[in-house]
């Protein structure tokens, strides 16, 4: 199997609030919408996508963001006052060099590179951004395949 990563310069983009998901990225059943406080997408993108799978997240509301914001503290998000540009992964990093990210745009009813880390230590949280608002990926097997998933 062949893959061809491409990475290109972007608009700056931001994210804030909630987004409706269009049917083709809903049914790959690969990100969670965090209903998020206004500006704060992207803190708990990166946290939902570190601690999704933590026994003190419910899993019955994965989609809450009071399930995550007990983990918000060991970030350093401090450089942030409200939406996120994608020009600002690196500064994250920079500040909180035990997290390495990856961000994926969603543009046209397909994933598109956006930031690739250079970092190599500690986790890896990968997000989507899509109409205005970062999500975490969950499976960036099903973010990344052709087919819709039926079951989760």
């Amino acid at each position: 199997m062949n893959m061809n990563i491409r990475v290109s310069l972007v608009k700056i983009i931001c994210g804030s609030g909630t987004v409706k998901l269009p049917p083709v990225l809903l049914g790959k059943k690969a990100v969670l919408n965090i209903d998020s406080p206004d500006g704060q997408c992207f803190q708990y993108a990166v946290v939902a996508a570190l601690h999704h799978t933590d026994s003190a997240v419910n899993s019955r509301y994965k989609n809450h963001a009071s399930n995550y914001t007990k983990f918000l503290h060991y970030y350093n998000f401090s450089c942030f006052n409200g939406p996120v540009d994608a020009s600002e992964l690196k500064q994250f990093e920079k500040l909180n060099p035990d997290v390495s990210l990856t961000a994926i745009i969603w543009e046209k009813d397909k994933p598109r590179m956006c930031y690739t880390t250079h970092n190599t230590n500690g986790k890896i949280a990968i997000i989507l951004f899509y109409a205005g608002h970062w999500l975490p990926i969950m499976s960036l097997g099903r973010l990344l395949g052709t087919a819709n998933v039926d079951s989760a």
